[in-house]
């Protein structure tokens, strides 16, 4: 669950930080606070389903990553037509920015898992040579 909620968090940042990037590159002066608090909705959503498509084991890792885009595509797009998203930002830039969060946290957390993977591995070397 802990795992969760720092990739929710991580993944609403990444979020935020592209809108306003965007938002500063079409000279809009700010980001209404709404909108704020429906990312982070947007994201509780992608971060929920994420959860529980990780509880079924895929054996294909490229339709593991398909399904996630997918679905992130999927959540950001109705986020965008519910709360009327379509009159600051334009559709293709949903696109983009699901595909290039999804890719950037996933990498992320692969970067992670191979770094607690390499934290493991020498526990249990030292152990080894502990017991030797």
């Amino acid at each position: 669950m802990k795992k969760t909620i720092v990739n929710l968090m991580f993944s609403t940042s990444a979020s935020l930080i592209t809108l306003a990037v965007f938002f500063a590159v079409i000279n809009e002066k700010f980001i209404p606070v709404q909108v704020v608090f429906e990312i982070f909705g947007a994201n509780i959503v992608i971060n929920i389903g994420i959860f529980i498509r990780n509880k079924f084991e895929i054996n294909n890792v490229f339709l593991e990553f398909f399904i996630g885009m997918v679905y992130t595509i999927i959540v950001l797009v109705t986020f965008w037509k519910i709360f009327n998203w379509q009159q600051g930002v334009p559709i293709w830039f949903v696109f983009v920015t699901a595909i290039g969060i999804y890719i950037f946290t996933t990498v992320f957390a692969i970067a992670k898992m191979t770094k607690e993977t390499k934290e493991i591995n020498e526990l249990l070397q030292k152990t080894r040579e502990e017991n030797r």
